[in-house]
């Protein structure tokens, strides 16, 4: 297994309800003109599947710039 030594740094935090139970990527971000795709799915308090999707920035990874 592969352990990180390093401090991991939280990009996202859950912020609707569909996520608020568990909140998780699909992959490897993609690369876009626009910035780092992200998708993303989560589950609610009623256990409601949902897929959702983020973009953050290219030259830093670590500010968001928008989620539909």
């Amino acid at each position: 297994m592969l352990v990180w030594k390093n401090n991991p740094v939280i990009l996202q935090d859950s912020s609707y309800t569909w996520e608020f139970t568990q909140i998780g990527n699909y992959g490897s971000p993609l690369r876009t003109e626009e910035g780092w795709l992200v998708i993303t799915h989560g589950v609610g308090a009623t256990r409601r599947y949902c897929i959702g999707a983020s973009l953050f920035d290219l030259d830093n990874p670590s500010k968001e710039i928008g989620r539909p």
